[in-house]
């Protein structure tokens, strides 16, 4: 659901397609960072 928002936030509702793509693409990457860190952080 936040990444949902973060990409809405991120292309201000474009309707280009493949700006959305990639903003999408991106946001998987940093999504998945934050976890990676949560969880490293947690484990400690």
């Amino acid at each position: 659901m936040l990444k949902a928002q973060y990409e809405e936030y991120a292309t201000d509702d474009s309707d280009d397609e493949g700006f959305r793509q990639y903003v999408s693409k991106e946001a998987g990457y940093l999504f998945d960072n934050i976890e990676k860190y949560w969880g490293v952080l947690l484990e400690k």
